[in-house]
């Protein structure tokens, strides 16, 4: 009984921490109109190689003060756990 308890919290930590793998890159003085734009960046063979390219300084529309944040989302989650992992994404945000 206490294995399974042990196990299923695991598990809930498991899930409700899936979305924390984030990073964010403050750009001159950082996002001053708080315009999102975002792109999902795909993986192949469990995150070894890269499907697409996001062009960040493309999104961010020639601005020298912005702000990047790439992170594992909930959906991106879900994507690696039905694909098992083979296939995997993260998505790309640029505040502007």
């Amino acid at each position: 009984m206490a294995r399974r308890v042990c196990v299923a919290l695991l598990l809930a930590t498991l899930v409700l921490t899936a979305g924390c793998a984030m990073n964010t890159h403050v750009v001159g003085a950082g996002a001053q109109e708080w315009q999102d734009q975002s792109e999902r960046q795909w993986y192949v063979a469990f995150g070894l190689a890269q499907l697409n390219k996001v062009d960040t300084a493309a999104m961010a529309a020639g601005l020298e003060d912005y702000e990047i944040k790439t992170e594992q989302t909930f959906v991106d989650a879900v994507l690696g756990i039905l694909t098992g992992g083979i296939i995997t994404a993260r998505t790309v945000t640029v505040t502007k």
